[in-house]
């Protein structure tokens, strides 16, 4: 550790240590310090790939008239069926939950996937133990959903978008881009 008074500097070994109390064995710290890590990283990418999402909506919607225009509509849905408008004072819709009456689960969002890593890295925070197997299994739940999610944006925003681009270059317009934050 370095601190720094009136241009003189002061250097001090820093050496930390796990709590005397804490009696889970060392593997299984580091398990739980990957598993909420790995959750935390996918939350935030699914998070600014919404981020994403959404802007490139913003910007179909500036090219959605003229020549292609059902083209653009139909990209469009696409897009937003990953990442929804948010409702009014909320996050994005949820999307990948379970319907009443049997029917099929809804496609998951982007923001669906970011808020189930989110709650399966929150849900090992409580104290300094191994994860239990049903963390586990919900971490494993949640990066399916992350990894199915973001695949899917991945393919609408590159060869998606390419493909449309290439419809709207033939017919004279300008290609429409994904904004940078």
């Amino acid at each position: 550790m370095r601190l720094i008074v009136d241009g003189k500097t002061f250097t001090q070994p820093l050496t930390l240590r796990l709590d005397p109390r804490v009696k889970t064995p060392a593997p299984a710290l580091a398990q739980l310090a990957s598993l909420s890590r790995e959750m935390y990283d996918g939350a935030w990418s699914a998070h600014a790939a919404y981020l994403q999402a959404r802007g490139l909506s913003a910007q179909l919607d500036k090219a959605s008239t003229g020549a292609g225009s059902d083209d653009i509509a139909a990209f469009k849905r696409q897009v937003d069926s990953l990442a929804p408008p948010q409702a009014a004072g909320g996050r994005g819709g949820r999307g990948g939950g379970r319907g009443r009456g049997g029917g099929a689960p809804a496609t998951p969002t982007l923001e669906a996937a970011a808020n189930a890593m989110m709650s399966a890295a929150m849900a090992m925070q409580g104290a300094d133990v191994a994860p239990t197997a049903g963390q586990i299994a919900g971490v494993t739940r949640a990066r399916a959903e992350g990894a199915d999610v973001m695949r899917r944006w991945n393919t609408l925003k590159t060869s998606g978008l390419a493909a449309l681009n290439a419809k709207r270059k033939a017919a004279g317009q300008p290609a429409i881009t994904i904004p940078t934050a």
